[in-house]
């Protein structure tokens, strides 16, 4: 993207956020897991506790970041079927889609960070390096318990049904074949297109969900 500009339009910006919160899931979390569990207990407490929020923290905003941008792919997706619809020249726009994509961290990243913060003027609740060492320490757990719920159900619940929902849209789409191109080859590679992409939800449902359900 930096060297082409061919490669920074919208949906390339939205395949990159993709790309970039799988990638901090694989060279952040992952290592420092495997680190953790076999030479963990060498650590101090302090240090095992940051070590745990640095995992719990970047497992959650990126997992957050993934659904929120694979929601804004079903919406672009879904509103590419529509020619003359306003939504779809917005989406275009790369200014607007750059600002989605900001929100799309920025958002996981409050509603991670915000429960934790708040925890400070909860009685009982006294963090240390954050939300590993609250759980070891903190006698009222279920205020974790809590903040892990709206965690789960603002990052996760909610992208499931928004992606769902227009990833659905797609599949009537498709069925009825309600948009229709003149030059057959374009209308096949858009169909194709299509196809694709609701491939690619249900690869990352199989892979998430059961993640999800976990969480709950």
């Amino acid at each position: 993207m930096i060297i082409s500009k061919n490669l920074r339009k919208s949906k390339d910006f939205m395949i990159f956020s993709l790309a970039l919160s799988g990638l901090i899931i694989t060279i952040v979390t992952h290592p420092i897991s495997i680190y953790t569990t076999y030479f963990g207990n060498g650590n101090s407490e302090a240090v095992e506790g940051l070590l745990c929020d640095v995992v719990s923290h970047c497992l959650v905003i990126s997992i957050g970041a993934t659904w929120y941008s694979s929601s804004l792919m079903a919406l672009n997706c879904f509103y590419s079927t529509r020619p003359h619809s306003k939504m779809r020249i917005i989406l275009q726009s790369r200014l607007c889609i750059i600002f989605l994509l900001v929100l799309a961290w920025l958002i996981p990243t409050v509603i991670t960070v915000i429960p934790h913060i708040a925890g400070y003027a909860l009685p009982a609740y006294a963090p240390v390096w954050g939300v590993c060492q609250t759980l070891m320490r903190a006698p009222r757990k279920e205020n974790i318990t809590n903040s892990a719920i709206i965690v789960v159900v603002f990052l996760m619940a909610f992208n499931m049904i928004v992606c769902s929902f227009f990833y659905a849209k797609l599949l009537v789409f498709l069925y009825r074949r309600t948009v229709i191109f003149s030059n057959s080859a374009v209308q096949g590679q858009f169909e194709r297109t299509c196809k694709q992409m609701i491939l690619m939800f249900f690869l990352m449902v199989v892979c998430l969900l059961p993640l999800t359900i976990v969480g709950f």
